[in-house]
């Protein structure tokens, strides 16, 4: 059932829900307000200079967010409406930030911008400082879990944090595409779910420190003939999982390795070229 009365522009960018029967989308054209579920719409756009709409979040202290296309970030009161959008932007660099998102626990904003840089806020954003977060790919969305913070990236997959976004981690395990646009987390079956722009739908399990199977790569390792015409020997010290990837860096094979033993593998119909490998411990 379409449900877009009152709205305006059809290019939307973000929706939340700040109430059981109230919803906000963000949009090319501005902020639109719905009260009774989506039947009707309602534009807010007093004072907001920039109406290119490109994220939002919202604080339970009763404050919404909207990142702009060039213009930074503008809050709102929802208890004051009518006083309309002020711009919170000091220490914050302007233009492209695609994703925000609010930390109850820790009364954080963080902006993530399309050049891989993030910046924070713990004053509901009247002060910004930069974050060296170690990204640098578009920074598509931010979502939270009970023990982690995750990043969705085009170009460096997915990124995990367990101090509130002042460091992060690849998780990318298994993922053969990095260009993951959006994610969802279902912690009642435990899984992260990745959407991607060219590899259709990936999950990873949950752990208490973010997604589990990011064990350390085996350092112990002899690999001969190396180059090879196709089939080759690994020998490694212990148990563990190899991958293999093409020159692409896709992942075109898994194969269990036996520790202590001289492991055969053949590249089967592999065309000439650099292949990559990446051997996970199982210890």
């Amino acid at each position: 059932v379409l449900s877009d009365s009152g709205i305006t522009d059809h290019h939307f960018r973000a929706i939340i829900s700040t109430s059981p029967t109230n919803l906000v989308t963000g949009t090319s054209a501005g902020v639109f307000f719905s009260t009774d579920l989506g039947v009707s719409w309602n534009v807010n756009n007093k004072f907001l200079t920039d109406s290119n709409i490109y994220a939002m979040a919202y604080d339970t202290a009763g404050y919404l967010f909207v990142a702009t296309q060039i213009s930074g970030v503008f809050r709102l009161s929802l208890a004051m409406p009518t006083l309309g959008w002020q711009p919170v932007n000091s220490g914050l660099m302007l233009g492209n930030i695609y994703s925000l998102i609010k930390i109850e626990s820790s009364n954080t904003l963080l902006a993530g911008f399309s050049s891989g840089d993030m910046y924070k806020s713990t004053d509901q954003g009247n002060s910004w400082t930069s974050l060296n977060s170690m990204i640098s790919s578009p920074i598509n969305q931010f979502i939270k879990t009970t023990n982690a913070l995750f990043a969705a990236t085009v170009g460096g997959g997915v990124y995990s944090s367990t101090n509130n976004g002042t460091s992060w981690t690849a998780v990318n395990y298994g993922l053969a595409t990095m260009n993951v646009y959006y994610l969802l987390a279902d912690e009642n079956n435990n899984y992260l779910y990745a959407g991607t722009l060219d590899g259709g739908v990936w999950r990873s399990p949950l752990g208490t420190s973010g997604v589990k199977g990011n064990k350390t790569p085996v350092e112990a390792m002899i690999v001969y003939p190396n180059p090879s015409t196709g089939s080759f020997r690994i020998d490694t010290k212990g148990d563990a999982t190899l991958e293999i990837f093409d020159p692409s860096g896709r992942l075109i094979g898994v194969e269990d390795m036996k520790g202590g033993a001289a492991n055969e593998v053949t590249l089967r119909q592999a065309a000439s070229g650099n292949y990559f490998i990446r051997l996970i411990s199982k210890e």
